[in-house]
C-alpha cells in the first residue's frame, strides 16, 4: 500500500466522522458518497444497491443528471463526458424503470460487474464493492473524466474500505431493529411541533433523502439534519427511520 500521509489519514478520519454521525440506513448511500469524496476527487460517484430476490434497488448518483435542466452547462459537459456510461445513459434517457438485468448488462459492457456487483476487492478507475450475497449487492463506482486515480487514492480509499462495510452493516441491523420494535406507545402525546419540523417528518416519511427535503422547502440539508434533531428529541425516538413511522401513525387516514 502506497504510504499515506498525515492529509490523507486526516481526510480518511474525517471520512469516517460523516459515516459515523448520526447514521441510518435510510442515509447511508448520501453519507457513504460524501465519505468517498472527503478522501479522493472525483467528476462522478455512484452507490448502486440491489436486492436480487426481487429486484429492488437504491442508487444514489452525484452529480445527478437526471435532476439537472437538459440545456445547463453542467448537463452537457456530463452527458460529453460520461455519454457512454451505463448509469449516465440510464439518466439522459429518463427510463427510471429499467429491468436489473439491463443495469447488470450495462455495467458489463465496461467490465465493472467484477468491481461494482462482484466478490472483487478495490481497482482504480472502478469502485468498491460494499457488500454482495445472496440477497444483497452494494456497489460504489467512481470516476474522472480526465486523469487516472493513482496509488495514493486507492490507499486512501483501501483504509476507508472496511469502514464503510462495518456501517453499512451497522445501518442494516440497526433498520431490522427499529422494523421489529413494537410500535410507539401514542397514549402520551409527543410534545407539539413546528409547522416547519411537520414538513420536515412529512417528507422524510415519503422517503426523501436531507437533500431532496432540502431543495423541496428551501433548505440546506444541514438546516434539515437540524429539525431531523429536534423531531426525533421531541418524539423520542433514535432515527429517521422510527420518526417516519411515528409519522405514519400519527397521520390521518
Amino acid at each position: 500500500m502506497e504510504k499515506l500521509t498525515a492529509t490523507d489519514f486526516r481526510k480518511v478520519l474525517d471520512a469516517i466522522e460523516i459515516l459515523g454521525n448520526d447514521l441510518d440506513y435510510s442515509t447511508f448511500p448520501e453519507r457513504v458518497v460524501d465519505a468517498i469524496q472527503t478522501v479522493v476527487d472525483v467528476d462522478l460517484i455512484s452507490y448502486n444497491e440491489v436486492d436480487p430476490t426481487d429486484g429492488t434497488s437504491r442508487f444514489v448518483l452525484r452529480p445527478d443528471i437526471a435532476g439537472m435542466a437538459p440545456e445547463s452547462t453542467e448537463y452537457a459537459a456530463l452527458a460529453r463526458r460520461y455519454a457512454h456510461h451505463p448509469i449516465v445513459a440510464q439518466g439522459i434517457s429518463r427510463t427510471a424503470d429499467a429491468t436489473l438485468a439491463a443495469f447488470v448488462d450495462r455495467l458489463r459492457l465496461l467490465g465493472m460487474v467484477g468491481n461494482c456487483c462482484g466478490e472483487a476487492e478495490l481497482r482504480l478507475n472502478l469502485g468498491l464493492t460494499v457488500a454482495h450475497s445472496r440477497t444483497r449487492m452494494v456497489g460504489i463506482a467512481i470516476n474522472r473524466s480526465v486523469r487516472d486515480f493513482d496509488d495514493r487514492d486507492a490507499a486512501c480509499l483501501e483504509a476507508l474500505k472496511p469502514h464503510i462495510v462495518s456501517a453499512y452493516r451497522h445501518a442494516r441491523r440497526t433498520a431490522e431493529t427499529t422494523r421489529l420494535e413494537p410500535a410507539t406507545d401514542l397514549s402520551t402525546p409527543a410534545p407539539p411541533l413546528t409547522r416547519r419540523e411537520s414538513e420536515v417528518l412529512y417528507w422524510v416519511s415519503m422517503g426523501k433523502t436531507n437533500q431532496e427535503v432540502g431543495t423541496i422547502l428551501g433548505a440546506r440539508p444541514l438546516t434539515v439534519k437540524k429539525h431531523l434533531e429536534h423531531i426525533y428529541d421531541k418524539l423520542g425516538v433514535p432515527n429517521r427511520t422510527a420518526a417516519a413511522r411515528m409519522s405514519q401513525q400519527l397521520r390521518p387516514a
